[in-house]
């Protein structure tokens, strides 16, 4: 298991932060069998506009060295925090045990989450522990439904 970063445990009482789960990508299937994100321009701007308003984080089904080849291409940790990679630790979406590990790294409640992924089983997983969630066709519709739920919160 590589090295995790904690965020402190909030007071009671404290608000708790509105999260943008996922990382708003596809995948392509590159020779060797992995999964990388294809990173839209206009997803990462957008994103980065709600960097300090929200929090924004990964869980990514992944394995060995998606971590650094993720860094090394998008530099994803200047965006996101947490970042949960399945092959760290330990279970994959759609196991409720994956959300429940990214929850805590965030100090957050599935009712303060927006999950965003493309995939339906790992939508419904992530609605079955409470959280809001779209399932992501396009990079507009997707834009759209967080500044929906944006207004919303």
């Amino acid at each position: 298991m590589g090295q995790q970063r904690r965020r402190k445990p909030r007071r009671s009482g404290e608000s708790q932060p509105f999260r943008v789960e996922r990382d708003l990508c596809k995948c392509e299937r590159e020779e060797r069998q992995t999964c990388h994100p294809v990173v839209h321009t206009g997803t990462i701007v957008f994103l980065s506009t709600l960097r300090g308003r929200v929090g924004l984080a990964i869980l990514s089904n992944s394995g060995d060295g998606a971590r650094e080849e993720e860094e090394r291409r998008y530099r994803f940790s200047e965006l996101f925090d947490p970042i949960c990679y399945s092959h760290e630790i330990g279970v994959t979406k759609p196991n409720p045990l994956a959300f429940e590990i990214a929850l805590g790294q965030m100090s957050t409640q599935p009712s303060n989450v927006f999950f965003i992924d493309d995939v339906t089983e790992n939508i419904a997983a992530a609605q079955e522990l409470g959280m809001r969630a779209h399932l992501h066709v396009d990079t507009k519709s997707t834009i759209d439904a967080i500044q929906r739920t944006l207004r919303v919160t």
